[in-house]
């Protein structure tokens, strides 16, 4: 009994002391969360954050942008209006340079505008010059044209007329021969085409070579490519034997010359079946002006125009300074003063208005033709 009292007064003082810690433990902790926050018991103090000074910079003045030079308006004294004549260097003689001068003081005292009158070597610099920006107005090529439309919008305006009265005419055309075992322009391909010897300059140039290879192209034979080879001959009576005797498939000849060609072959070989072999696979198309060009509905289909007057884009020229150029030179054509123009720079017997005010599209048949060809380029003469 003692001994179990003992044992259970002991188990008693431990269980109190057990107690007493247990109680005490809370507070303990409290206490130690307590001062932490209170930055004691050795904890490391948290860092103050400041703001970020701002400093203040004085705002810069703005500097003004330099002003901008107005262009000058076209036809002023320091901006005029080139009238440009594409002629090589070989033809301008002292009645070229007179008939210069006359159309130069001309157009300078019509119109209230400042013009210059000069000179273009080919083509080509026509092409530039009319997609240059320039106030700048070319008599070239209806090739040129064309081409001039495409690349930057450029406009017709005059064009020559060759010949008087009733044998006045506005293009070119050819008539293609061909042997009588063929029936259209494809069957070219792989075959011979014979042409006269002539350079590039030549006026018939482009009745031998130029058109025929227009037409070639448009009917799916490229000239250059497809065909077996390009002979040349000396004249148009040669080229009408070389196709009789086999040596060429085809050839181009002047309109008209047909019969009186074959007359001569035949009383030089001493034959009368040369039409029996060689026939006009394409008759010549009229080139003719017609009576009243009010009711002209443009060139027709398989002729190609003479030289004009081309004018550069609306935005460089306008239409309403255009149609006062058209109108000046075309009345200047018809002067005793302007046959200098007509005779020495042009070579042409008058001029024909194709631009302006008309709505009509004088060009269509001819830009539709090199369409068909993919032809993209100015003809250099």
């Amino acid at each position: 009994m003692l001994h179990n009292g003992f044992i259970n007064q002991r188990r008693c003082a431990i269980n109190r002391h057990a107690s007493l810690k247990l109680s005490i433990l809370p507070g303990i902790m409290i206490l130690a969360m307590v001062l932490t926050g209170c930055g004691l018991g050795g904890a490391t103090p948290t860092p103050t954050s400041r703001p970020t000074a701002i400093v203040y910079t004085a705002t810069p003045r703005s500097t003004p942008l330099p002003e901008v030079a107005q262009a000058a308006p076209v036809g002023d004294s320091t901006r005029p209006i080139s009238i440009l004549f594409v002629l090589p260097q070989n033809r301008r003689d002292d009645d070229v340079t007179r008939a210069q001068n006359a159309l130069e003081d001309h157009l300078n005292s019509e119109l209230g505008l400042a013009f210059e009158v000069s000179f273009l070597n080919n083509d080509t610099e026509a092409l530039t010059e009319l997609c240059s920006g320039r106030p700048a107005a070319v008599w070239a090529s209806a090739f040129t044209l064309i081409a001039a439309e495409r690349a930057c919008g450029a406009k017709p305006g005059l064009a020559e007329v060759h010949g008087e009265g009733r044998s006045a005419t506005v293009g070119e055309t050819a008539e293609i021969l061909i042997r009588m075992d063929f029936t259209n322009i494809s069957a070219l391909a792989g075959r011979v085409f014979c042409r006269v010897d002539e350079d590039f300059t030549s006026d018939d140039y482009l009745i031998h070579w130029v058109y025929p290879g227009l037409v070639m192209a448009a009917g799916g034979v490229n000239p250059t490519t497809d065909l077996r080879a390009v002979r040349t001959f000396p004249d148009e009576a040669a080229l009408v034997r070389a196709i009789y005797e086999g040596h060429c498939t085809a050839a181009a000849i002047t309109p008209g010359q047909f019969q009186d060609l074959v007359d001569e072959v035949e009383d030089e070989l001493e034959v009368r079946d040369v039409r029996d072999i060689v026939k006009q696979l394409l008759r010549a198309e009229d080139t003719r002006l017609p009576a009243d060009t009010a009711d002209w509905d443009g060139y027709p289909e398989g002729v190609i125009p003479y030289d004009g007057l081309i004018f550069p884009s609306d935005q460089t020229i306008s239409p309403t300074v255009r149609a006062q150029i058209i109108n000046s030179i075309a009345d200047f054509a018809e002067s005793r003063n302007g046959r200098g123009l007509l005779e020495d720079i042009l070579d042409a017997d008058a001029v024909l208005r194709v631009g302006g005010d008309s709505e009509t599209d004088y060009y269509a048949a001819f830009r539709a033709l090199l369409t068909q060809a993919r032809w993209d380029m100015a003809h250099s003469e």
